[in-house]
This record gives C-alpha cells, structure tokens and sequence, in this order.
C-alpha cells in the first residue's frame, strides 16, 4: 500500500452552508451563530489509472465515499468547518484490498477580509488541517499530517449569478506510485453559483 490519498474531491465548506460551489470556496459567511451539516455522496470509476508500456492499468477500479460536513459561524468573524470521509467501498485490484475505509479529517476556518454585503467582491482566506486518521491501504490517506491555506474571492454576475476563484496551496507528505508523484499541490478554481432562494 502507498500513503496517497486518491480522492481528488475536496467538498467546500460553503457548499453544505448554501454559499458557493461543491470544490470552489465562497468567502460569504453563513448566518452568524448557525450550525450547518449535511453529507455529500461521491462514486468514482478507475479514480486512478496508470499508462504503462503495456496499456492502461486500472490501479483503483472503484471509489465511493460519504462526505459528512458540518460547522458554526461564530458572529461575523470567522467559519468553522469540519470535513469527515467515509468509505464504505474501495477496490483496488493491484493491491488485492476490496472493502470499507475511513479517510482522513479536515478542519478548517474561513476569515472574511472584504465582505460581499458590503461592495462588489468579497475576499477571505482560509487555512485547513488534515489528520492522519485515514487507511493507507486503502489509499485514502497521505500517511501524514498535511496543511494548506487558500484565498477565496467572489463576486456578483447580477442579482442571481456568482463567480468564484480559489488560489492556494497544500501541503502534504510525498508519496510516488509508479512514475508519479504524489504529496504537495498548487490549486487553482473557478467556479459559477446561482442563487435559487434567497430565503
């Protein structure tokens, strides 16, 4: 087994709060002193594949997760957020493991510095921690204590439409599968949110 986290699908905490898109960061606080929470369920297909000389190698063939998501936005300051995988199905055929996992937690804050209510864009950062509390075998772990902070900014499209951009980096304990690197990433997002209800 490698130390390698597969799972490429890193929810937003503002999704699950009714701000933002489902990866791309809202800088928007949700209602000051709310609790939100909810779950997101992820299936991936050959998640990871790796080219060879002799063709296309399936390396993980199936991946499905329950995101559980909750948090508190403590007044107008800052956003807690907390971010539990669960796996109840993982294969991985080169390795011979077939079964339930559990994956590493994240914990995070957003802290608003240009607050959307207040003018045209809205800017905020937020830094995260992960815990190792993840299976390596069933590579949905890095094996390590990893970190990151990213800078959110969105703004108006009309009354309705939103765009959003992350920017940021994350830290975490390299890892090679093959001939591929695994462990620090630069990220970039865009995204589009429509606001359904502004109730």
């Amino acid at each position: 087994a490698f130390a390698i986290d597969a799972d490429i699908y890193d929810p937003a905490g503002s999704t699950l709060d009714a701000k933002g898109g489902l990866q791309v960061e809202s800088p928007s606080l949700g209602t000051p002193g709310d609790f939100y929470a909810g779950f997101q369920l992820v299936y991936a297909h050959d998640p990871v594949v790796l080219l060879t000389a002799q063709g296309r190698d399936s390396y993980i063939s199936d991946q499905f997760g329950i995101r559980l998501g909750g948090g508190y936005t403590i007044g107008r300051t800052v956003r807690l957020d907390l971010d539990v995988p669960i796996y109840p199905v993982v294969a991985i055929p080169g390795e011979g493991f077939e079964g339930a996992a559990f994956g590493d937690i994240r914990i995070g804050g957003l802290l608003p510095v240009l607050r959307l209510d207040d003018g045209p864009v809205g800017v905020g950062f937020k830094p995260y921690v992960v815990l190792p509390t993840g299976s390596t075998e069933a590579m949905v772990s890095a094996g390590g204590f990893a970190a990151g902070v990213m800078a959110a900014a969105e703004g108006k499209l009309g009354d309705q439409l939103m765009a959003s951009a992350n920017l940021g980096t994350h830290l975490a304990p390299a890892s090679r599968l093959g001939a591929y690197d695994f462990g620090s990433t630069f990220d970039l997002g865009l995204g589009l949110a429509y606001l359904v209800n502004d109730e």
